[in-house]
């Protein structure tokens, strides 16, 4: 009967050590499991820095060709030599705005002319009224 007793106080602090044993190694595999698996530290890739005062600038590069919304096809009556011009590149144009003049030389001495053709004949008419 003591041989019995023995054997049964050898396999219960057997079976402590067995659950202690067991309960290590299931700590251990938790452990080196998180370790492994668990979030990864960061702290290499954060940059830090001081507030500071300064300006602000946006610049953009870019290559291509402007268009317009509305092209126009500017025209005069007539050809001939321009001799003021008074718009310039990038100004605002309101409507019925004069953008360049052309030289009139021709055209001034035509109706001047014509202002002769026209007193000329008036002077007939009038003397063919007044019966000369």
């Amino acid at each position: 009967m003591q041989k019995i007793k023995n054997f049964w106080t050898r396999i219960k602090s057997w079976s402590l050590f067995k659950k202690i044993l067991y309960g290590v190694l299931i700590l251990v595999v938790i452990f080196g499991g998180y370790r492994i698996f668990g979030p990864k530290d960061n702290s290499a890739n954060i940059t830090t820095d001081f507030v500071k005062f300064g300006n602000l600038k946006e610049t953009i590069l870019a290559t291509g060709q402007v268009t317009s919304t509305t092209d126009l096809s500017l025209s005069f009556n007539s050809s001939g030599i321009v001799r003021t011009l008074r718009a310039k590149i990038g100004d605002k144009i309101k409507t019925g705005a004069i953008l360049a003049t052309l030289d009139q030389g021709n055209e001034l001495a035509a109706l001047t002319s014509a202002r002769g053709a026209l007193a000329g004949a008036e002077a007939r008419h009038k003397r063919i009224l007044e019966g000369t």
